[in-house]
């Protein structure tokens, strides 16, 4: 699953670009170098974690600080997909941009005077309601029976940190949280992936970690060695100085 994430990670920049004799190298390498046990179930969970760790170190070393937020999403999002915790219909919503509220739909709740809910959202909502994600069936009723609850999640300045109103935070999975919140406040969307990357793979795939000079060369080779690009502004000086 992941190297297929890495192989795609093309679309984002031609300059991603990365074979499977590196990946079969890394893949190897961190086999022999996990945790040994005598337990083939104990010995294969600790397999995985350790090449989904070794995996998003080692990409992240070569993208751009703006993409490294997008890798990790995708891989938590891949293994999900692939697990069943994400369904066809939740994938495509979110990848399905925001339509406009059709002739004859239900009226907006958050519309009038107050205005908290702009027709947009409102349309984003019945849309998810009407994709099939079970989990999500009466959400547009109780937003529009509950509009108090409701303006004050889409208030918030962080909703992606918020719960959502009512039985929903037990009821939705993370992936569904995501989906409502892109509904509701689209422009938090990069935010929120960020959550639920930490919700379900841990903090330490929130944020990429830092570029580490030492152990980089340390995962080089005669066959494998090290490229930096750098670009006008950039200060190399500081990584080699401390070693």
């Amino acid at each position: 699953v992941i190297y297929f994430v890495v192989a795609d990670f093309t679309s984002v920049d031609p300059m991603y670009q990365y074979s499977l004799q590196y990946f079969k190298e890394v893949f190897c390498g961190t086999v022999r170098s996990a945790e040994a046990s005598d337990d083939l179930a104990e010995r294969l969970v600790i397999l995985s974690e350790a090449i989904t760790r070794t995996m998003f170190v080692m990409i992240c070393r070569g993208l751009f600080e703006a993409h490294k937020s997008l890798y990790a999403f995708l891989i938590a999002a891949s293994i999900a997909r692939q697990a069943g915790d994400i369904s066809p219909p939740e994938w495509a919503v979110l990848l399905k941009p925001v339509a406009l509220l059709a002739d004859g739909a239900p009226p907006n709740p958050g519309g009038g005077s107050e205005s908290w809910l702009d027709d947009r959202s409102w349309a984003a909502l019945l849309e998810l309601e009407e994709s099939g994600v079970a989990a999500l069936s009466g959400l547009c009723a109780d937003v529009a029976s509950n509009p108090s609850a409701w303006a004050a999640y889409c208030a918030s300045d962080a909703p992606q940190l918020e719960q959502l109103p009512g039985a929903w935070e037990a009821k939705a999975s993370p992936f569904q949280k995501l989906l409502v919140l892109k509904a509701l406040r689209r422009e938090k969307t990069a935010l929120a992936t960020s959550e639920y990357v930490g919700a379900v793979m841990g903090p330490f795939f929130r944020e990429a970690p830092a570029f580490d000079l030492e152990s980089t060369y340390r995962d080089s080779s005669k066959t494998s060695p090290i490229v930096f690009v750098l670009t006008s502004s950039s200060d190399p000086t500081q990584y080699p100085l401390p070693l």
